[in-house]
């Protein structure tokens, strides 16, 4: 949300040349949508893009003609002001904290997050808060912190987002500390059963940003601790009870 970097080829190797909100379009169409669909139908269902940025996804499950409704709830009032998502009757964005929806979340009949949970402080409580709507199911998708990376990183001003934002960005991930074992105990303290996952060595978001194959973990993505080390992305979908 800051003026164009002055280095467009750190922008590129980020995003594949494209802005944050096509890029969420890119994602939503080319992995999010195909990932679901082959799990359950999407025809006719309210979704709740939790943690929607520019609402990029909601643009695009509008395009796919698929879905009866779609909302984005983003906390940030600034990036909604400036997101060019156009909101209708039936598709918005909206100012809102997930974590205070409470019962206003059984509105749902799908959520989606993606590379949400990993910046939260408390993703325990996030889940708990997400098991306590009524929606059906819950698709989530998220990419592992890195010591590594976060020791090397040196964020630069993009056109999407400014360099302490960047950083903040990935203190938040270092914070919350998530790993999948930690995730799928949350999941289970939650009472949300696991549907179905999918681990990656390359995960699919990595095809538009940096041109990469998808490649899936295979057996390394069912191995307690090789499986934090060697997974770099997982998909699950979990469903309330009842």
């Amino acid at each position: 949300m800051t003026e164009a970097s002055s280095e467009p080829s750190t922008r590129m190797s980020l995003l594949g040349g494209l802005t944050y909100f096509e890029y969420q379009r890119r994602i939503c169409a080319d992995v999010v949508i195909p990932w679901v669909e082959r799990r359950i139908r999407l025809e006719g269902l309210h979704l709740g893009d939790f943690g929607a940025h520019e609402g990029g996804m909601v643009d695009a499950l509008r395009d796919s003609g698929r879905v009866k409704s779609a909302v984005g709830l983003e906390l940030r009032a600034d990036i909604v002001r400036l997101s060019p998502f156009v909101s209708d009757t039936r598709f918005r964005l909206e100012i809102a904290d997930v974590m205070a929806l409470g019962d206003a979340s059984s509105r749902f009949d799908l959520i989606l997050l993606h590379d949400v949970l990993e910046h939260m402080p408390d993703p325990d409580a996030a889940v708990r808060e997400l098991a306590r709507g009524r929606a059906r199911n819950v698709p989530f998708v998220h990419l592992l912190p890195t010591s590594l990376f976060f020791r090397v990183a040196d964020p630069a001003d993009q056109e999407y987002m400014s360099a302490a934002d960047s950083l903040a960005d990935m203190k938040s991930v270092r914070q919350a500390r998530l790993t999948l074992q930690r995730a799928e105990r949350a999941f289970s303290r939650a009472a949300l059963r696991v549907v179905d996952s999918e681990f990656f060595l390359v995960r699919p978001e990595h095809t538009v940003r940096y041109g990469y194959a998808v490649r899936s973990s295979g057996a390394l993505g069912r191995v307690p601790i090789v499986r934090e080390c060697a997974v770099n992305g997982a998909f699950y979908l979990l469903q309330v009870p009842g």
